[in-house]
């Protein structure tokens, strides 16, 4: 609406008279709808969420950022209406819009504004572009096995990006070569459950254990997780040999003793010194195979003691059907 504007009207008639009146006149514009300057175009890497700037105008009225604004998604999978919020002071506003988790592609975006009686619409496009995910690994429970038995485990692991062949997109590793060399880990299955099938070999002790350590990869990110493979012993233990008596070879070299041992041994049984807890380290040759004696009877072994220090000295017994005993400190 125009301001009023004030008019001189003068009016002569037939017989010659002059008639001047001042004349009021007012003029009504009506209502002016509200624009909406141009959104560019958005794009953004998947999972990242953004703030969209724009601005309007509105020379009759006071639309506001949040109530007088309307903005829908056309791709609601990619862009849920609930992910978008409006905020701002007029004319400035601001939408901040969050894609949906690993979702992309691209969406048009609808703006409107409204002073209640008129509108004005805007649209942009907003692409969302795909980005690798990492492969997702579950927690490998700890595995028990007897002997060289194969132990199978099953694995999940997913990838929202890739298509899994679980023979080459798992690997495993394991601490204890000893027990479980990568020759023995074997990969296979279906996605998403995968499979290790873990082999171990005969353990020198009654129980051994290792850490296997197992990657999912893409090739470019993955994913980890260890667990602890047992592996018991399937053999019958034996009892431990008992030393009966050490003496000096001679006076002359104390360095190297008999060592006497009593037990119960049978034809073929062997006696190995070790100079660890764990009958790992062995002290050169000292080891002998009951040949010619069974039953409870003393056996000799020669040891050579390195002249550095003290030794503790531990026994370990195997029969010829891979039964051992425990590791014994002597």
């Amino acid at each position: 609406m125009l301001r009023p504007e004030s008019y001189s009207v003068t009016m002569t008639t037939e017989a010659g008279f002059v008639l001047t009146s001042e004349v009021s006149i007012t003029v009504n514009t009506g209502n002016t709808s509200p624009t909406l300057n141009s959104i560019s175009d958005v794009s953004i890497n998947q999972d990242i969420p953004v703030s969209v700037p724009y601005s309007f105008s509105d020379v009759d009225s006071s639309p506001n950022c949040t109530s007088s604004i309307t903005v829908t998604s056309s791709n609601t999978t990619l862009v849920p209406n609930a992910k978008i919020t409006k905020s701002g002071t007029a004319p400035h506003c601001s939408l901040s819009i969050s894609p949906a988790l690993n979702q992309n592609g691209t969406s048009t975006i609808t703006v409107v504004v409204s002073d209640g009686a008129l509108t004005d619409t805007k649209t942009f496009t907003l692409t969302v572009n795909p980005v690798n995910n990492a492969p997702v690994l579950s927690v490998i429970s700890n595995q028990t096995t007897t002997g060289t038995s194969p132990q199978i485990v099953t694995l999940n692991v997913s990838d929202l990006d890739d298509t899994i062949n679980c023979s080459t997109f798992i690997t495993a590793t394991s601490s204890n070569q000893t027990l479980l060399p990568a020759s023995n880990i074997i990969t296979g299955g279906t996605a998403p459950s995968c499979t290790l099938t873990l082999t171990p070999v005969a353990s020198a002790n009654m129980t051994a254990t290792t850490t296997v350590t197992v990657t999912a990869s893409d090739g470019d990110l993955f994913a980890t997780q260890s667990f602890t493979l047992t592996a018991n012993s399937s053999s019958t233990p034996l009892a431990n040999p008992i030393l009966a008596g050490s003496t000096p070879v001679s006076p002359s070299n104390v360095r190297s003793f008999n060592l006497s041992f009593s037990g119960t041994f049978s034809i073929g049984t062997t006696l190995t010194v070790f100079g660890d807890q764990n009958c790992s380290q062995s002290f050169g040759s000292t080891t002998v195979t009951i040949a010619t004696v069974s039953g409870f009877s003393p056996v000799p072994l020669l040891v050579t003691i390195p002249m550095d220090g003290s030794h503790n000295l531990h026994v370990k017994q195997t029969d010829t059907n891979g039964n051992f005993s425990n590791c014994h400190n002597i």
